[in-house]
């Protein structure tokens, strides 16, 4: 079955292949990211998202530091302020995790996706 794809006329062309964008390296990487937009959106919400737990770790420190360096303070003001510090650094470990996962599944499907484009241009 003859095709043409990207300009070339090639001999076999697969019925299911994936019209990729090859006029560069840059649009190559993007027209395959493309291709699974849920991953860089949650790969970049959860990057947002752990800067903001740890930036707020540190305004729980000082949040602590402002509260005992008054003399009349309550331990269970500073269990609140500690356990916010605690969640905020839980949730800032949790969203890097997500954040490199998304980061390394699409790392792993544009490898999949560039070896079968490999593998279909020789056909």
């Amino acid at each position: 079955m003859m095709g043409i794809i990207n300009g070339r006329m090639r001999e076999f062309k697969l019925d299911n292949e994936y019209p990729y964008n090859r006029t560069g390296p840059v649009r190559w990487i993007i027209s395959h990211t493309v291709r699974y937009p849920l991953l860089p959106l949650l790969a970049l919400l959860a990057a947002v998202v752990n800067n903001y737990a740890y930036s707020y770790i540190q305004v729980f420190i000082g949040r602590a530091f402002d509260l005992i360096s008054k003399p009349p303070w309550e331990s269970s003001a500073l269990l609140a302020i500690a356990l916010s510090a605690f969640a905020a650094a839980a949730t800032q470990g949790g969203m890097g995790l997500i954040r490199n996962y998304a980061n390394e599944f699409i790392a792993q499907r544009i490898e999949r996706d560039g070896r079968d484009e490999l593998y279909a241009s020789l056909l």
